[in-house]
């Protein structure tokens, strides 16, 4: 009596994962549009983003390793029908101590159904900055290490974390953005102001 129960419950449990699976050839893949890729489609792989410190002269490099869309591995009990669109740019920064092959990601954007509303974020140097973060939007930003001057600059702000430490103040507490340039002005927790001096 007990092997037959268990094997209707078997024939039931298979059933019910074979419906899935055939459930799942069905999703409907999401596609982020132009809109929403503007801020990935600013770099491509190898660009160097160099910023110079106004105060000291030092230089900083950021290396563009890698720009990737594609569709998420799709997962009928999490997606809901929908199979996500990923955009990203990883970049390699030598301060980025924290990672062995001091690579980081720079930008991610995630599609996961039509009506997903895709947002400003980049992660910089570890701030991450959101338009939630957004402070103000200059009309003009003049950069005086390059005599260039850029119109319609968002800035962001980030607070401080509570458990910000003394090494941390590397880290951009306002991030400058250009819709043409993407990062071309950082200034740090510790005061420091790092403009991009490459075009």
């Amino acid at each position: 009596m007990k092997i037959k129960t268990m094997r209707k419950n078997l024939r039931i449990l298979t059933l019910i994962f074979s419906s899935m699976s055939l459930l799942s050839c069905g999703q409907e893949k999401m596609y982020l549009n132009e809109e929403e890729l503007a801020d990935i489609n600013i770099y491509e792989v190898g660009d160097k983003l160099i910023f110079k410190n106004a105060e000291t002269g030092e230089t900083d490099t950021s290396r563009i390793t890698k720009k990737e869309i594609y569709h998420e591995n799709y997962d009928w009990f999490r997606h809901d029908g929908y199979q996500p669109q990923i955009a990203e740019i990883r970049y390699t920064n030598e301060k980025l101590i924290y990672d062995d092959n001091q690579e980081g990601g720079l930008i991610a954007r995630k599609k996961r159904t039509p009506n997903d509303k895709i947002e400003f974020a980049v992660t910089f140097l570890y701030s991450l900055f959101t338009a939630h973060n957004e402070l103000k939007v200059l009309d003009r930003l003049d950069l005086n290490l390059t005599d260039k001057s850029l119109n319609n600059v968002v800035v962001y702000y980030k607070e401080k974390n509570k458990r910000h430490k003394p090494k941390d103040d590397f880290k951009p507490q306002k991030l400058y953005w250009d819709s043409k340039y993407g990062i071309i002005k950082y200034e740090t927790y510790g005061g420091d102001v790092w403009e991009r001096i490459n075009w």
